[in-house]
């Protein structure tokens, strides 16, 4: 795989971005078919995404750095 897919003058498109973004686009729109079956708001929706996406971020740096931690 290759880390970046592009680059265009001084901006790059990378592998991992492209893969996230479209993960949780995807994961959006099946959460909105579902919403609207058992009558959820699609207010309601689209800020439990933005919470879980910025959740998530954090979580994931977290244990980032908490792996690659060196006590000098």
């Amino acid at each position: 795989m290759h880390p970046v897919l592009f680059s265009i003058g001084s901006f790059s498109l990378h592998t991992y971005g492209l893969c996230m973004a479209v993960g949780i686009l995807a994961a959006y729109w099946f959460l909105s078919k579902l919403a609207v079956r058992r009558g959820i708001a699609a207010d309601s929706l689209a800020n439990l995404v933005v919470a879980l996406v910025l959740v998530g971020l954090a979580g994931a740096r977290t244990f980032y750095v908490a792996e690659h931690w060196t006590a000098q």
